[in-house]
């Protein structure tokens, strides 16, 4: 009898394994815009039916852990020009859709819905407005007399946000690397 009960989870966990996910495929077109890569706020279509599922998987646990992401309008910042000495950068606050890897194989959708937004906040060197030459952050500091040159250089963090896994049809945490800061670095030039 116990040999039995051992026979019958054995097939049942082997059912499982290969049971494949319930959902069909959704079919999303990114758009032209978001060719490059990094995170894209312009909306793909077929989204909405992939809103549609996302809704459905949403538990209230899972609304109310991430509701302090949301509420905050997307806006684009430069950096004051009294502080442009010292790495002028462009903060910029806006809900992106997809994020596309460096080698353009694998797009992550990003959880935007009207249960819940994820606003993500980027910070990037304004590198239109930083001299080219070899003192581009803390000039008045004179480092060049000390064979010193300084380059001002975009940070990351990590940030988890929520993803919908589209291969195992449900929402996941996932970190992502996203930029932070526009940091002065300072090198010897010998």
């Amino acid at each position: 009898m116990a040999s039995f009960k051992i026979l019958i989870a054995i097939v049942l966990l082997v059912e499982i394994s290969w049971a494949k996910p319930n959902g069909n495929k959704i079919d999303i077109k990114i758009p032209k815009e978001c060719d490059k890569d990094g995170f894209c706020s312009v909306k793909p279509e077929g989204y909405d039916k992939l809103e549609e599922k996302i809704n459905s998987l949403l538990t209230p646990h899972l609304i109310s852990s991430f509701a302090d992401r949301m509420g905050q309008e997307p806006t684009t910042e430069l950096s004051p020009q009294s502080d442009w000495h010292n790495c002028p950068y462009v903060r910029k606050l806006d809900s992106s859709y997809t994020f596309l890897y460096e080698n353009l194989t694998k797009t992550d959708y990003i959880i935007q819905t009207k249960l819940l937004s994820q606003t993500i906040e980027t910070v990037t060197c304004a590198y239109e407005k930083i001299d080219s030459g070899t003192q581009q952050c803390f000039q008045h500091l004179g480092l060049g007399a000390f064979n010193m040159q300084s380059t001002c250089k975009t940070s990351t963090a990590k940030r988890s946000l929520l993803i919908y896994d589209d291969t195992a049809h449900m929402i996941v945490q996932k970190d992502f690397n996203v930029p932070c800061c526009c940091t002065c670095s300072i090198t010897n030039s010998l």
